[in-house]
């Protein structure tokens, strides 16, 4: 993982209902969480953690890839 696979919220957004990986900041504290982008009933894109929790901290975003499956 690099910082250049990370993408600026304002640069652009996952498709909805794609679970991405997210970076969250709140003053100087920063962490990751795994999340959702949806839409609410109200046409609203809003993100969403795994719990359904509403994130409003979210600046970044990046897709990931599962590890390939070994065939037996």
């Amino acid at each position: 993982m690099k910082a250049s696979d990370w993408t600026n919220v304002k640069d652009g957004l996952p498709r909805v209902n794609r679970g991405v990986l997210v970076c969250c900041q709140s003053g100087d504290e920063r962490w990751i969480e795994f999340a959702t982008l949806v839409r609410n009933d109200f046409k609203e894109l809003t993100w969403h953690d795994t719990c359904g929790t509403n994130l409003y901290t979210v600046t970044h975003w990046q897709s990931f890839v599962f590890p390939k499956k070994k065939k037996l």
